[in-house]
């Protein structure tokens, strides 16, 4: 009996590097901030989105069922304090944000602000762009609760979190995103993950 394999994507770090510090950027422009949380559920609000308008996800990542909600892997790794080995092509200092105590959030919640330098937009389509500022607008218009359980309602992420066992993440299957699609279509995404 064959076991079904989820299709993994190549995550582009430089890219999503980029999406970190547009976001942050954007948040700032508006006056308000975004924590670990908003960057995570707006990328993956973003990346859905696009792949079902454009074909393709904003930012390629992986994502996993955790307790409150799907996670792109690449964007969390680059959110924490050490500059991860696959993004070993950036020089100077890291991280490329700064980050404060956002106790009004919650305990260990940390917002992110004042970026040491613009995000390099060229690496991003207009479609891109538009698809961030919309999911950021919705996440940052919802409570806490309110994207919880938004996020949870996704097929991908019921499928993934069914496994639940002793472990605290399940990768999700990128394919439940996509409404319309077939076997070529999910092919063709992952072969140009490694492309993007």
């Amino acid at each position: 009996m064959n076991k079904y394999v989820r299709p993994v994507l190549r995550a582009n770090y430089r890219k999503t590097v980029e999406v970190i510090l547009f976001l942050i950027e954007e948040a700032e422009r508006k006056g308000v901030y975004v924590t670990t949380y908003d960057i995570l559920k707006t990328i993956f609000v973003a990346d859905v989105s696009h792949i079902n308008n454009y074909g393709r996800p904003v930012s390629f990542d992986n994502y996993y069922a955790m307790k409150d909600g799907p996670v792109p892997s690449a964007a969390y790794e680059l959110l924490g304090d050490e500059r991860p080995e696959k993004y070993g092509h950036v020089h100077g200092e890291w991280p490329l944000w700064q980050k404060e105590a956002s106790p009004s959030d919650g305990n260990g919640v940390v917002k992110f602000v004042r970026p040491k330098r613009s995000a390099n937009t060229r690496l991003l389509s207009e479609t891109d762009i538009s698809a961030l500022r919309e999911a950021m607008s919705l996440i940052k218009a919802q409570s806490f609760t309110e994207t919880r359980d938004m996020t949870h309602e996704y097929p991908a992420y019921i499928e993934a979190w069914q496994e639940k066992g002793d472990k605290k993440s399940y990768l999700m299957d990128f394919s439940l995103l996509v409404e319309e699609k077939d076997d070529d279509f999910v092919s063709d995404v992952v072969h140009a993950s490694h492309y993007s």
